[in-house]
């Protein structure tokens, strides 16, 4: 769009005043000379004139084609690869110091600023910034110049979280290259944090009534971060009341050092709620030493689809992972050391712990130390190629109605109780006293099962595999009802048995097609 004022031309270049004129100005005395006005006029006209020919137009931005006429560049573009220096603003905003005092506000403005521009990328300098909140706003890239570089410390305040969700939702932003410390910790390590239960990095769901529902975390990175001297959690994505739409998704973390206190409460990493799609790769979530022996558990998940857990390393803690009320997640490639307990799982279906290694994991002072402990009898777990070493009490620990947990290929002290290994269906199996047993299904036909169970007390076998099926027949210890010669399973077949009186006899109590 072009301007519509003319231009007042005006052509005669006159004379300029004298320095002194210029310094001084008139007075009342003075008579303005009338080669100083035409002077004037010519140069408010050249000016504007300048203005006008130079000009780009706002319209001129929305977008242009380049000669190819292949590739769109708008403002937008340009402005999103614009970076804000932190320390030295754009005026009238005054940079951080890095001198010790309270720099809250000033960050916060310069983020605030960098958003109403349209500008994606604040820097913040190498130094040490202390703030009582550090605000993370759609949109927006935080960047340090590398962990331990650059460092933002928590001062004493009231503020649950420290680096917070200002807004809802926030998509398409990271924060990378930095340390986050809840006390002064490169100048005093053994320092407690500065406010007792505050939390550290903290990705909170907010709830919504109208579409689209996703008032949390989408499509964000976290990438070489150090996270200590929290009393609550070093991370924390929670998100509860979303009308039964995942309101934090798509996150990943990488490279992170994520760090508890040695408190009852203090977790390393905490997920409440709806969380899908979110990858944590080569992350170390630690307690501080000799943490051991304090009850506490470094990683806390309650809720969550599709997690992925891959290259993390975690240990000193009395135990490691509690997951519960997870679907369709992996533990892969992981190194767990120096705990009482490594993984408790409580409502899970579709954990796949893949590939770790236990290491002085499983032992307590009672016996009951474990590297895996289903809690619930709905929990379908598989564990492949996992390796318990040092003290081992149980590898693995079941409860006595689940029979989902299948292990394959592990190594080290191998020590289970209350599960069943999936095994194939033959004749003369021994069952041992298991309550519930998965039989895989190989065209065999079973006639006699051996067992250790009393009088009165029952099992259930329940079959899988592909096409083929299992034959039990009435040839051995098993009674079939009715005067059936013999029964076909199919995958998801179930039968029952109670041990009969005469003989520990096996009589069949109920049988359903999956």
């Amino acid at each position: 769009m072009k301007f519509k004022e003319e231009l007042p031309e005006w052509n005669n270049p006159g004379k300029p005043p004298d320095i002194k004129t210029k310094t001084l100005g008139w007075s009342s005395i003075n008579e303005v000379s009338v080669e100083y006005l035409n002077w004037h006029m010519n140069r408010t006209f050249k000016s504007l004139q300048e203005i006008q020919e130079k000009a780009i137009y706002t319209s001129d931005f929305i977008q242009y084609k380049d000669n190819n006429n292949d590739r769109i560049k708008t403002m937008m573009e340009y402005l999103e690869s614009l970076e804000i220096n932190a320390k030295y603003p754009p005026l009238p905003l005054v940079g951080i110091k890095g001198d010790g005092s309270d720099e809250t506000q000033a960050l916060d403005n310069i983020f605030k600023y960098a958003k109403a521009v349209g500008v994606r990328k604040v820097f913040i300098p190498a130094g040490k910034y202390f703030v009582r909140y550090l605000n993370r706003y759609n949109g927006l890239n935080i960047r340090g110049n590398g962990m331990r570089a650059t460092i933002i410390v928590a001062l004493k305040s009231d503020e649950q979280n420290f680096v917070r969700t200002a807004e809802a939702p926030v998509q398409l932003c990271s924060m990378k290259d930095m340390s986050i410390f809840g006390s002064d910790y490169t100048n005093n390590p053994n320092s407690e944090p500065v406010n007792l239960e505050q939390n550290g990095l903290v990705l909170q769901g907010f709830p919504s009534i109208q579409e689209p529902y996703h008032g949390g975390n989408w499509y964000s990175q976290f990438e070489n971060i150090e996270i200590r001297k929290f009393g609550g959690y070093a991370i924390g994505i929670v998100a509860q009341g979303q009308n039964g739409k995942i309101v934090n998704q798509f996150l990943t973390f990488k490279n992170i050092y994520a760090y508890r206190v040695s408190t009852t409460k203090s977790r390393a990493l905490y997920i409440e709620g709806q969380l899908g799609q979110t990858r944590f790769e080569n992350v170390t979530f630690d307690g501080e030493k000799n943490s051991v022996k304090t009850p506490g558990v470094n990683i806390e998940v309650n809720g969550g689809n599709s997690l992925v857990f891959d290259n993390i390393c975690s240990q000193n803690s009395e135990k490691i992972f509690l997951i519960k009320n997870n679907l369709n997640s992996l533990i892969t490639n992981s190194w767990f050391e120096n705990a009482k307990y490594c993984i408790e799982a409580d409502n899970v279906r579709n954990l796949f712990i893949f590939k770790n290694n236990f290491a002085n994991t499983c032992s307590d002072d009672n016996g009951e130390g474990f590297g895996i402990k289903s809690l619930n009898s709905a929990d379908s777990i598989t564990i492949e190629g996992t390796g318990f070493y040092g003290t081992v009490d149980w590898s693995i620990i079941g409860n006595s109605n689940t029979a989902d947990i299948q292990i394959r290929d592990a190594r080290g002290v191998i020590k289970t109780k209350g599960i069943t290994k999936q095994r194939l269906a033959v004749d003369n199996l021994n069952v041992g006293a298991n309550k519930l047993i998965y039989l895989v299904n190989d065209n065999q036909t079973i006639s006699t099962l051996n067992h250790k169970l009393a009088p009165g007390e029952s099992f259930t076998i329940k079959f899988h595999g592909n096409n083929k099926n299992t034959t039990i027949d009435d040839k051995g210890n098993i009674i079939l009802p009715y005067n059936t010669k013999k029964l076909s399973f199919r995958h998801n077949d179930t039968i029952s048995f109670i041990v009969g009186d005469l003989e520990q006899k096996l009589i069949v109590n109920a049988f359903v097609k999956g």
